[in-house]
């Protein structure tokens, strides 16, 4: 296929505005977990779940007869079908409805258990362990814990419905059905608990959130012009060219085409975390990887060679 861009303006382009500032910094992320949220939100989501703490401090201080320090220690966005598979035994889940879906809570089991024996009258664990909880001490967590829960929902515009604890394999695979079956995104919030047992953290998920409403974004001071000329002929300067990165491609039969549906799965040539072939124009000219920037999609380039890939038509 021809190309109209000569070999000395494809040189040009691959090289640097002189001058020009670069801000490096993309981070690799799995894209099977969801990012909707940009940062700022995350941050005031944060923020207005800490409302709880002082709540949930008092609540633990009277279940577990002693002074327990709370702290948000993040907040993400997280797939629950990935989430649910990890469980395995021993485990204590805490399942809920939250804005239409099912959500869930962890705490580890081994606090767990212990926390159960502190409530109904222990004096003293020397050592915390993993163990199956006995009806009552699940009813027991299920009632401390869902405080927590209310109280986190309360400052996040949300409510925590039905509470009830997931016991044996039958009733973690429906749980797991369920997350397969619905939209799989969730607010994870994950609660740094210190106390007499111990450091440990209490994970909830939760759906329906919306960040809330923040202060305007500050208004970016402009940058001063750089007056050097970049490295490109002069009569390339203003043209706008598209800049398009390419995973892979596929051949599919015309009626499997028609055919597609949301949620098909399309097999690509290309393995995970392979290099995307970089186009300028429709001309291969580079090679580059996917992650996040800011809070947004992104690309960073690998070098200028794309070796393999063919011309877009």
């Amino acid at each position: 296929m021809s190309s109209n861009v000569t070999a000395e303006e494809a040189e040009a382009l691959a090289q640097p505005a002189e001058g020009a500032p670069r801000d490096r910094v993309v981070a690799a992320r799995d894209f099977r977990e969801p990012l909707r949220l940009a940062r700022t939100e995350i941050d005031r989501i944060a923020r207005s779940a800490a409302r709880a703490i002082t709540e949930i401090e008092g609540s633990l201080r009277v279940w577990l007869r002693g002074a327990w320090k709370v702290r948000i220690e993040s907040v993400s966005e997280i797939n629950a079908r990935q989430l649910l598979e990890s469980v395995r035994d021993p485990y204590f889940l805490l399942a809920f409805d939250c804005a239409g879906r099912s959500c869930w809570a962890m705490w580890d089991p081994a606090f767990a258990s212990a926390a159960a024996e502190i409530a109904l009258g222990t004096v003293a664990i020397a050592e915390p362990k993993a163990r199956d909880l006995s009806t009552v001490e699940r009813g027991v967590l299920r009632n401390m814990l869902g405080r927590a829960l209310a109280s986190i929902a309360h400052t996040l515009d949300v409510q925590v419905k039905d509470v009830r604890a997931v016991h044996g394999n039958v009733e973690l695979e429906l749980e797991r059905a369920d997350a397969r079956a619905t939209d799989p995104t969730r607010l994870a919030i994950h609660v740094a608990l210190s106390g007499p047992l111990g450091d440990s953290t209490l994970r909830l998920y939760l759906a329906g959130v919306v960040p809330p409403a923040g202060a305007a974004a500050p208004k970016e001071m402009p940058q001063p012009k750089d007056k050097k000329r970049p490295a490109a002929p002069e009569h390339l300067v203003e043209v706008p060219f598209v800049l398009s990165a390419q995973l892979g491609a596929a051949e599919i039969a015309l009626s499997d085409l028609l055919g597609i549906e949301p949620g098909d799965v399309i097999p690509l040539p290309a393995s995970i975390g392979s290099p995307l072939a970089v186009y300028v124009d429709g001309v291969p000219c580079a090679s580059a990887r996917f992650g996040e920037h800011k809070g947004k999609l992104a690309i960073q380039l690998i070098d200028f060679r794309a070796p393999g890939a063919e011309p877009q038509t």
